[in-house]
Order: C-alpha cells, then structure tokens, then sequence
C-alpha cells in the first residue's frame, strides 16, 4: 500500500518526560521502516524514563554499583558487582562479551564482592576505565585496565530492545 503523508505528530507520555515525534514527507512511505524507527524511539524513551527512576536508588551511595547505575539502566535485583555479569548473560536485553567498547560496563573478580566501571577509551592492548570506589569509598576515579587482566569476568554492553 502506497500513501502520501504530509505531516504526522506523536506525543509520548512517559512518567518522567514529554517527547514529541514529528515525521514530515511527501511521496512513498515506507510503514515497516516508519513503525521500526519509532519503536525504537519509543524504546530508547523508555530506557530513559527507567534510568531516572532507578538513579541511586538500588545501590549504597559511594561504591561503585551506586555510580555505574547511575548512568546505565541496572536491575536493583543485579546484586554485588561480581554478580552482574552473568545476570546480564541470562537476559535479552543486554549484549555481552570480551571486547572493549566504550561506554560498556566492565565487570571485574577484584575485591570481596567484584567491581563494576565504564569504558571510557580504548588502547592497543588495554582500555581506560572511569569507576567509583576503586582507590577510596565515594572516589570517582580513572584507570587502565590490560586487554588480558585475568580478574577480567567481561563487559555488559548498551541495553537492547527486546527480541
């Protein structure tokens, strides 16, 4: 089916934000791809919406749990950092492996209960972490990690749309 569509507005109510879509074009529309790209709008508003609300709300103030769910959307439920890892392993939302990328969660064996930080850059053979609670409690800190840090469980990359 072939339509002509001049303008269309959305407006997505959401309990924290208002966002409103405004597609504007003439000739063929292609609906799959219209209905794809904003689905993921409405996903990537949702996400949103779910990261504030969930702001230090899950994890104690000052570790490093507290400042990475702060800026990814973590389950309350995730535990200690050691544990997230294979949380994110068992769901459809989050993508996991063993390559850097910047802004993915790394996850670590270090300390009693693991350690959690993000990506911020990548080297050769390393990559460069921001983490909290690393050198000190409430510390926001920077460092570089080796590619082959054997404490290394993995990284939990940007969140998905359901499959």
């Amino acid at each position: 089916m072939k339509f002509k569509l001049l303008l269309v507005s959305l407006i997505l109510l959401l309990p924290t934000q208002t966002t409103a879509i405004t597609f504007e074009m003439s000739g063929d529309i292609n609906y799959e791809e219209k209905q794809e790209q904003l689905l993921e709008k409405q996903w990537n508003d949702l996400e949103n919406a779910r990261l504030l609300t969930h702001r230090l709300k899950q994890y104690p103030k000052g570790q490093c749990t507290a400042y990475v769910s702060s800026k990814r959307n973590i389950p309350a439920w995730w535990g200690n950092a050691g544990q997230w890892f294979s949380h994110a392993q068992k769901t459809s939302y989050y993508e996991t492996g063993n390559i850097p990328e910047v802004g993915a969660t790394f996850v670590t064996w270090e300390g009693d209960v693991g350690h959690v930080g993000q990506v911020i850059d990548i080297k050769e053979n390393s990559f460069i972490v921001e983490e909290e609670n690393y050198v000190g409690w409430n510390q926001i800190s920077q460092r570089e990690i080796q590619n082959d840090f054997p404490l290394l469980q993995g990284f939990i990359y940007k969140m998905s749309a359901p499959k």
